[in-house]
């Protein structure tokens, strides 16, 4: 139960975070557009997602799931820390 427990904060977090990068980093002109593609974005990744998990899962076993989803994670993340160094060179500038 500890690790289900773990795992629910843990995706909550970065599901929410993300909402958050994107209202920092844009501009007020462009918000509406830049949280709409965030969730249009988010929807496409949640309807795809299941059926390609469910396939790793029944052809490769769940290693391979965890490591197509700790890859897309790692993806997500270094998309997010270049839009970021974009803005602002400095690693702990206030954007």
């Amino acid at each position: 139960m500890t690790n289900f427990v773990q795992m629910l904060i843990l995706s909550q977090a970065i599901m929410s975070l993300q909402s958050a990068c994107i209202a920092r980093l844009a501009t007020p002109q462009t918000m509406g557009t830049a949280m709409g593609l965030m969730m249009g974005f988010i929807a496409l990744f949640a309807l795809f997602g299941t059926p390609i998990s469910g396939q790793l899962v029944g052809q490769y076993g769940f290693l391979a799931l965890s490591m197509f989803s700790g890859a897309a994670l790692v993806a997500g993340s270094a998309l997010i820390a270049l839009s970021r160094s974009i803005q602002d060179r400095k690693l702990l500038a206030v954007v």
